[in-house]
């Protein structure tokens, strides 16, 4: 199979910490070349153990279109080890993909942007590596930054428009964004890594790290939403 996953229950003497600290002598023991994963069980005293081959994924995974059109359904990824569903919510909260180079991040971000259009959210790329990784969903978005200049006259129209999304909640009494005054919005940065480059730095003015950082903290409130 693809592996396992067992529950295991410590003795008095051994707490959860001290485990997961001396797991890899554990795990040395074990037959084995897959990897583990270690996750608090229900439990005070229990871990739970999973193991997955090297080859959970012999072969290409395929794309389900998604067919949801709201925005409260959550994407679905793909399968995962377990063959379960991967699911992640685009809207309410925003989303950082991880990985080394060449497995997958840009194809996963590409995809919830499929997601997110069908959705209705109105799409804003930065791609600092002149548009080409979001290249084959571009015609899609709104609009594409490709350098670091056009990247800072994104960041300040997307100011100007919490501004004005401010003003439209104090007026309409509420909380929360609505589509009814407008489309959620998502902002889609192809690396962040790329912001740090001291070329787009400007004398005076915040640096574009400073600026996406300032994004994550406040456009949530206004129905924008980043995925990085």
């Amino acid at each position: 199979g693809r592996g396992w996953r067992a529950v295991v229950s410590l003795p008095p003497a051994l707490d959860r910490e001290k485990f997961r600290r001396e797991w890899g002598k554990v795990a040395g023991a074990l037959a084995g070349t897959g990897k583990y994963a270690l996750d608090n069980g229900s439990a005070d005293n229990q871990i739970m153990v999973k193991y997955s081959t090297n080859s959970a994924f012999p072969d290409r995974i395929a794309y389900v279109p998604d067919e949801y059109g709201d925005l409260s359904d959550p994407v679905y990824l793909g399968p995962d080890e377990d063959d379960l569903a991967t699911l992640l919510q685009l809207l309410d909260r925003h989303t950082l993909l991880l990985g080394t180079s060449g497995n997958g991040k840009s194809n996963i971000a590409n995809l919830l942007i499929l997601a997110a259009v069908r959705r209705g959210m109105a799409v804003i790329g930065i791609d600092m590596k002149k548009g080409v990784e979001l290249a084959p969903v571009s015609p899609l978005l709104v609009t594409v930054a490709k350098d670091g200049e056009m990247a800072r006259e994104v960041f300040d129209w997307l100011d100007q428009e919490t501004d004005r999304r401010s003003d439209i909640m104090i007026r309409e009494g509420i909380r929360n964004w609505s589509e009814e005054f407008g489309p959620y919005i998502l902002l889609v940065v192809d690396e962040m890594a790329e912001l740090t480059d001291k070329r787009w730095k400007v004398d005076g003015l915040p640096t574009l790290p400073e600026l996406n950082a300032a994004a994550s903290r406040l456009y949530r409130a206004f129905g924008i939403y980043l995925l990085e």
